[in-house]
C-alpha cells in the first residue's frame, strides 16, 4: 500500500503486478480537480475526492496530469506478483461475467 500526496503521476504500467491482480485507488482530500487518464483507450476520468477506482496496473498505462487546484492524497493498494511465488499461492484469474452469472446468479 502506498499514499501519495499532491504527486503528479506519468505514465507507466504496474511492473511488479500480475496482469490478473486489480489496483484499488481511493482519491482523497478536499477541492482537487484531478483527472485520471487511461492512455491505453484514451480515456480520461475525473478523480476527484471520493473517487475510487480498480484497474489492473499492469495491463492499463495510467497516469494522473497536473491539476489546477486543491491538494490530493490517494490511497494505493495492490499486490506484487512475487509475493504469490515467495507464498506458493497459485495467482487469481480475471473475472468473466460468465463467471459471476454462475456463481452468483444462478445458484
Amino acid at each position: 500500500m502506498d499514499v501519495i500526496v499532491n504527486r503528479v503521476t506519468l505514465k507507466h504500467c504496474d511492473g511488479g503486478s500480475a496482469i490478473t491482480f486489480y489496483d484499488n485507488l481511493l482519491s482523497l482530500e478536499q477541492g482537487h480537480d484531478a483527472k485520471l487518464h487511461l492512455d491505453d483507450l484514451e480515456a480520461e476520468f475525473d478523480y476527484l475526492p471520493g473517487s475510487g477506482v480498480w484497474l489492473t496496473g499492469r495491463g492499463l498505462s495510467h497516469s494522473v496530469p497536473l491539476w489546477t487546484k486543491g491538494e490530493r492524497v490517494v490511497i494505493a493498494h495492490y499486490a506484487k506478483d512475487d509475493m504469490h511465488d515467495r507464498l506458493g499461492i497459485p495467482r487469481p484469474s480475471l473475472p468473466t461475467q460468465a463467471g459471476w452469472w454462475s456463481r452468483y446468479l444462478l445458484t
